[in-house]
């Protein structure tokens, strides 16, 4: 989902490129396209809170990080989208 979001990043931005991968749809299998969201039922699957780690801070010290990986957030991708989850997903369930 992030790589077909990647098209809306801004010019400024530290991850655009001029002529990213062209994508013509996406199947998405279980993702947190939110990485804010996720935070809530990470614990659960990793026992850490390994978004933070990684984005450095929670989403109120760096909001903009987490802007520019959740894809969420940079919906329409103008692609089509196939999501896939398991009925019993408990690591990523299908609200997120």
């Amino acid at each position: 989902m992030w790589v077909a979001a990647r098209l809306r990043l801004a010019k400024n931005n530290p991850r655009f490129v001029d002529e990213p991968l062209p994508v013509r749809g996406v199947i998405d299998l279980a993702r947190a396209a939110d990485m804010e969201a996720y935070i809530q039922v990470e614990m659960r699957g990793c026992g850490d809170t390994v978004v933070e780690q990684m984005l450095g801070g929670k989403p109120t010290a760096v909001p903009e990080r987490y802007a520019q990986v959740s894809a969420i957030k940079m919906l329409l991708l103008g692609i089509p989208q196939i999501l896939i989850w398991g009925r019993r997903d408990d690591h990523v369930p299908s609200p997120q």
